[in-house]
């Protein structure tokens, strides 16, 4: 896509005639024509200043163009826009990870999953009516916060990303 080089989603629409291709290097979504890959536009990202919008999707009847990601605006966010993509758009914080996934359901609005690992559901009016956060402990970026006793028979970690500054090396 001539937005960027990382394509991280590419979902036809309903009717096959459009691409949208989430983009894990910028900030934009390219859409592309279903018949030869042509570049045909991209929505509107002003405001978009953190994170990126790799996963994209459309509504199940094609009218709505959903973008998600490390987007970041007061939480991890989602980009609705209207009118295929063409519309205007609003902002709606879904998780409190990076979106990994956006898939559109039957009757409008969709379903999606973070990296923490959480789910959730926004209805065909963008508002979230499900939410399940993640029911297990995210160690990914507490690497200083585990401790192993000399001999490995010990194991000690706490459920929150600390500093650890001073260890006791005496065994």
């Amino acid at each position: 896509p001539p937005g960027g080089q990382w394509p991280f989603s590419a979902h036809f629409s309903p009717d096959g005639s459009r691409i949208a291709v989430g983009l894990f290097d910028t900030r934009r979504i390219d859409v592309l024509s279903g018949d030869d890959l042509s570049y045909l536009f991209s929505p509107d990202t002003r405001g978009v200043q953190h994170g990126d919008l790799a996963s994209a999707c459309w509504s199940a009847d094609g009218s709505t163009l959903y973008g998600s990601g490390k987007y970041w605006n007061n939480g991890f966010s989602m980009r609705i826009w209207t009118n295929g993509g063409r519309g205007s758009y609003r902002d709606v914080v879904v998780a409190n990870d990076t979106i990994m996934h956006i898939l559109p359901l039957k009757h409008g609005g969709v379903v999606y999953a973070s990296a923490d690992p959480s789910f959730g559901i926004l209805n065909v009016m963008g508002q979230r009516v499900l939410f399940k956060s993640s029911s297990i402990a995210d160690y990914r970026d507490n690497t200083k916060g585990f401790l192993v006793s000399y001999n490995g028979t010990e194991v000690q970690f706490g459920f929150e990303d600390i500093e650890i500054t001073k260890l006791d090396t005496n065994p």
